[in-house]
């Protein structure tokens, strides 16, 4: 089960990673990189929007990367995650 530092005790323990933010990492390959939209469509029953403040909060936990080198079918160029490789395998 991977923990998160706790936000109540100011990071001095820590907690598990809420279900909805573990199923999201999960679909995140450990190779490579992919789009919110691509998450999305994995997903199915999962919004535009929520699939963002995900990905935000798995980023402001340091468990995913993010970069602009993505260029989505539409030409548009958009944020890419990828897994914090030291981070992700525990």
């Amino acid at each position: 089960m991977l923990t998160v530092q706790c936000t109540k005790c100011n990071g001095e323990g820590k907690t598990p990673l809420p279900a909805y933010l573990a199923d999201t990492l999960a679909l995140i390959p450990r190779r490579g990189v992919v789009n919110a939209t691509e998450l999305c469509r994995k997903m199915g029953s999962v919004g535009m929007t929520a699939m963002c403040n995900r990905l935000a909060e798995l980023f402001a936990l340091g468990l995913v990367e993010r970069s602009r080198q993505y260029r989505s079918g539409r030409g548009k160029t958009c944020w890419a995650y990828s897994r914090t490789p030291e981070k992700a395998e525990k």
